[in-house]
């Protein structure tokens, strides 16, 4: 026998080798098991510290979940039913902290590696434990073609609770039953979509294109093209978001609205102009000289100068409805003095007008009533705070007197000026001697009581402005013909008495495609406006004869208010308000006629006659 090959038995007939390969995985599978528990252990030992008072178990959750790992799953009504919590606890492990706000409740915790599973307690009927029941939902995600969407979010609305789709664009959920559940489902490139839930099953969803505003029509100065090829700076301002508030000024709606454009309104009269629309800059330090620097504007491609006429005082773009604006493109760039020149040199502002859309069959009314008021007049001397501050500024006056060298001498005193001539100390006595006192009937309310007043002359002067606003438009298309017409009405009152403004405008846009690659397009657009104004406000001249800004009158401000208001007084002050009138009228037409034939692709002939009054 060869001791060599010798092999040895343990007394229980096994073999040494076989004996040390087994204690050799169970010495890993101990260490393993060891390390798994320890890990869990550390992971429910995970101490926090909150406190809150008369809270439900919600809030207790989210506390937790900003200060651990863990990630709760449970039903939401269940978790709000459980309410009134008082809790203050510093380093506590997460263990023992649910243990406490889950006491004599109806729920139960379970841990699963960092998930915290919050369940009803197990219900017993008769001799046997019915377990807690689950919803399983499970889907596909796809796109319009069917094509599978991995990595879709599907998750409960209201909660961050959900997963992601696999490889296929499949998922599964496991829930509690839950009333009014919505799921989510979201991916980049594709619109987010909602779809109600009533009960577990296979739930399929097809998500749709989220198609970018980079493939919207822009309209530039020489055509048209889409946001994703445009390379000049410019911003789009769609027709709807323009008609939110009523004004007779079409450039006072974009204040606020692009960016790098200023828009500074100088005057409030109704109608008029007065609103400086700087979009490049100014050209000049002169605030009397701001419109120089205005953009050209561009109305269905017939320029117009934002002007006021210096007969009516009327602006030019008052005529213009925003009810019938399809857009406003605003040209920042040098690019559009290809086309307008020089005029374009502090910018475009390009407004198209609506035109009937291929299938579209749609008849529109809007009308709005709204109100305008000043929120506070202003501040004045009034009364007695008026009287004694003219007062003593006529006790403060001083006028000097020549002294026996000729020269010019301010008194100190009664004494210095009594006896010179032309010298005064007191506006009262003047030089101190009787003979020059004077006094001011208006300040001595004590000897006449007519003007012992405290009248504030803005309030008669103003009142609340009214503005009716309506509007009808009827929009048509077909691939042959295509239309569009609208009606409107505006008027307004001005907060100052006897101001106003009235408009009533036509517009019309037609489409004809007689024959493949040829269009004719017709504008026509009428509008007629008459504003009103009294006698008693005041312009400033700018930009040769027109009248540009208007001012309020001056009445206010020159007369006293020691004089009684509700009198003939009044009725003499507002005389000019209330009495001489003026009455401006303005009529605008515009006709374009257009002519388009398209050779081949991207390449068109295009010829535009228009008239305008």
């Amino acid at each position: 026998m060869k001791k060599n090959g010798e092999t040895r038995y343990l007394p229980r007939g096994g073999c040494v080798e076989k004996w040390l390969l087994f204690m050799r995985n169970f010495l890993i599978i101990f260490l393993m098991s060891s390390m798994s528990l320890y890990a869990n252990q550390v992971t429910m030992a995970q101490k926090i510290s909150i406190k809150v008072n008369n809270v439900n178990l919600k809030a207790v959750i989210e506390a937790i979940e900003q200060q651990t790992k863990f990630g709760f799953l449970y039903n939401e009504n269940e978790v709000r039913q459980v309410k009134n919590l008082s809790l203050s606890v510093k380093d506590m492990d997460v263990v023992k902290v649910l243990d406490l706000v889950l006491k004599g409740s109806s729920l139960v915790y379970s841990i699963e590696q960092e998930t915290i599973l919050i369940s009803t307690r197990e219900r017993v009927v008769g001799d046997t434990v019915k377990p807690m029941e689950e919803w399983v939902i499970r889907g596909r995600v796809t796109d319009k073609k069917n094509g599978p969407l991995p990595g879709v979010s599907v998750y409960i609305k209201g909660t961050t609770k959900g997963m992601a789709t696999d490889s296929k664009g499949e998922y599964k959920l496991v829930l509690a039953p839950q009333k009014n559940l919505v799921l989510m489902y979201s991916f980049v490139g594709m619109k987010m979509k909602e779809v109600p839930v009533s009960k577990p099953g296979v739930v399929n969803v097809v998500l749709e294109d989220d198609v970018s505003d980079l493939d919207e029509v822009r309209v530039i100065a020489y055509g048209k093209t889409t946001k994703r090829e445009m390379t000049g700076a410019m911003t789009s301002i769609k027709g709807e978001d323009l008609i939110s508030v009523p004004t007779s000024n079409l450039s006072s709606l974009l204040q606020g609205r692009v960016a790098g454009l200023d828009v500074s309104n100088m005057s409030g009269a109704p109608g008029s102009g007065g609103t400086a629309t700087i979009l490049r800059g100014y050209n000049t330090l002169s605030a009397e000289q701001r419109d120089f620097s205005s953009p050209l504007w561009v109305i269905d491609g017939v320029p117009i100068t934002n002007m006021t006429s210096s007969l009516t005082g009327t602006n030019a773009l008052a005529e213009i409805d925003p009810e019938s604006i399809e857009s406003i493109e605003v040209l920042k760039d040098a690019a559009a003095t290809s086309m307008y020149g020089s005029r374009a040199a502090n910018g475009v502002i390009l407004v198209t007008t609506k035109r009937g859309k291929n299938g579209e069959r749609s008849i529109r009314a809007n009308v709005s009533y709204s109100w305008s008021y000043i929120p506070e007049y202003p501040t004045v001397f009034a009364g007695k705070e008026s009287r004694r501050y003219k007062l003593k500024a006529l006790q403060n006056y001083r006028q000097a007197y020549m002294n026996d060298d000729y020269e010019a001498v301010y008194p100190k005193s009664y004494q210095d000026v009594f006896g010179k001539y032309g010298g005064a100390y007191d506006y009262f006595w003047g030089n101190g001697s009787e003979y020059n006192a004077k006094y001011i009937d208006q300040l001595q309310d004590s000897l006449n009581s007519f003007y012992n007043n405290s009248t504030n002359w803005f309030k008669r002067f103003f009142q609340t402005g009214k503005v009716i606003t309506a509007n009808v438009q009827s929009l048509y298309g077909t691939d042959r013909f295509n239309s569009s017409v609208g009606a409107g009405f505006y008027d307004e009152t001005g907060i100052l008495r006897n101001s106003g403004f009235t408009r009533f405008n036509f517009m019309t846009n037609l489409g004809f495609k007689p024959i493949e690659r040829f269009n004719i397009e017709v504008h026509l657009s009428l509008a007629y406006a008459r504003r009103r104004r009294n006698q008693g406000e005041s312009s400033n001249l700018i930009m040769g004869d027109g009248q540009n800004l208007v001012n309020i009158p001056k009445v206010p401000f020159e007369t006293s208010p020691f004089l009684p208001a509700n009198s003939v007084v009044e009725e003499y002050v507002l005389k000019n308000q209330e009495g001489v009138k003026e009455k401006n009228e303005d009529l605008f037409g515009r006709l374009g006629v257009a002519l388009t034939y398209e050779e081949f692709y991207k390449l068109k002939y295009c010829s535009t006659v228009v008239y305008m009054v």
